[in-house]
């Protein structure tokens, strides 16, 4: 039934100018069966022997008219999933099934929202952490590896990490002792103030990472539903192979002039 619906939206349009000229007919549009159980929609339209000019070429379509047959299109599972790839649900709407395409691509526009927010918030948060470490704890910001921004939560100063390193015996960690590696927080809420807001921070990037992995889950889901609706329309086309629409243009003339134009659509079901 779908494949009927697609294929008579195909036809409708080369329908049009032969209902527009009805009012020349003297046999109205009729329905009817044949002997191999199809559905023929047929209808005549009769002209007045002035009204066209003898044709020759017209005369040859209706000595040997053949039927014309309207076929579906395959599609192509690769494009399918390609476009599913690319962009998902453009897969589905590809092989005609949107319906089914829309969640895939609604998800993707979450997804990308989430994406941009979480990246964008947890910047700010990193960004104000270390501007809150500058302004409380005296650290310098140029020339800073994300492990010193790190260390510097865990320690109230750059001598009780030394200190420490000292201890366990990493001395290739130990900062130098020099006014751009120096901090020094003046109370412990304000380090842990400091800790808490970085540790979001990361929590927001780490947020995104996952975002990014449901990105190309959904593509995957995408590119998958596509593959098999192109499919299930492939193996449909194949089925009907032998009961497609077909068109049968019949030409009638009276004494060397065209008097009649008959089309004949048939689908078998």
């Amino acid at each position: 039934m779908k494949d009927t619906i697609e294929l008579m939206k195909i036809t409708f349009p080369l329908l049009i100018p032969l209902f527009m000229l009805t009012s020349y007919a003297q046999q109205p549009v009729a329905v009817m069966m044949d002997d191999a159980n199809q559905m023929r929609f047929g209808f005549r339209i009769e002209f007045v022997n002035n009204m066209l000019p003898s044709d020759a070429s017209f005369k040859r379509i209706a000595d040997n008219s053949q039927p014309v047959e309207v076929k579906l299109e395959k599609k192509s599972p690769f494009l399918g999933v390609l476009f599913s790839m690319l962009l998902p649900g453009m897969g589905e709407l590809y092989s005609g099934n949107f319906a089914q395409g829309r969640f895939p691509l609604i998800a993707d526009c979450a997804l990308w929202l989430g994406v941009l927010g979480l990246n964008a918030y947890g910047n700010w948060l990193q960004t104000d952490s270390r501007s809150f470490a500058a302004q409380h704890a005296g650290i310098g910001l140029e020339g800073k590896d994300d492990q010193f921004f790190v260390n510097i939560e865990n320690y109230n100063s750059r001598d009780a990490y030394n200190e420490i390193q000292l201890v366990n015996r990493n001395l290739n960690s130990m900062y130098p002792s020099t006014q751009e590696y120096n901090w020094r927080w003046p109370t412990e809420s304000a380090r842990k103030e400091y800790k808490a807001q970085r540790i979001l921070s990361d929590k927001m990037f780490n947020a995104v990472g996952f975002a990014v992995l449901g990105m190309i889950a959904n593509r995957i889901w995408s590119a998958i539903q596509a593959s098999m609706f192109i499919k299930d329309r492939n193996r449909s086309i194949d089925e009907s192979a032998g009961s497609m629409l077909k068109l049968f243009p019949q030409v009638y003339t009276f004494n060397g002039k065209i008097d009649a134009i008959r089309l004949s659509v048939t689908q078998p079901f």
